[in-house]
């Protein structure tokens, strides 16, 4: 966990809301690079809000995943969950209502600095979404 005053990469805030079934739900958010889990969190208590944040290399690529072991996703059979995934101060994805899964896709640079003016080659955008 990070401030985002000392990032100087990209800053990722999650807000997570739990339905009423919260051990259900996690996440994970993946290096792309090498696969490897950056972060992660699992078993939350049912209907409550939680806030994450973290700084990641400007160069990387991140796919963010948020499950639900009820295959129902966290809105709205069993109460209001959602999510908010913001980059940088801005909302790149929200919701609630999937099945098992959603993956939201951060970075797009994979290997160029993002956090630098005008550096986003042809075909590339800093931020995406894919659900």
């Amino acid at each position: 966990t990070d401030d985002s005053t000392s990032c100087n990469g990209i800053y990722v805030t999650l807000d997570l809301t739990t339905d009423e079934f919260g051990l259900d739900t996690s996440w994970e958010l993946i290096d792309r690079n090498d696969d490897t889990v950056v972060a992660s969190e699992s078993d939350f208590p049912n209907s409550q809000t939680f806030p994450f944040t973290e700084c990641l290399d400007p160069r990387g690529c991140y796919d963010f995943f948020i499950k639900d072991a009820r295959d129902n996703g966290i809105c709205c059979q069993q109460g209001s969950g959602n999510y908010n995934v913001s980059v940088n101060g801005r909302l790149i994805a929200s919701g609630g209502e999937f099945g098992s899964s959603e993956t939201v896709f951060i970075g797009g640079s994979c290997g160029v600095n993002a956090t630098q003016e005008g550096i986003c080659l042809e075909g590339y955008s800093l931020l995406n979404v894919t659900i």
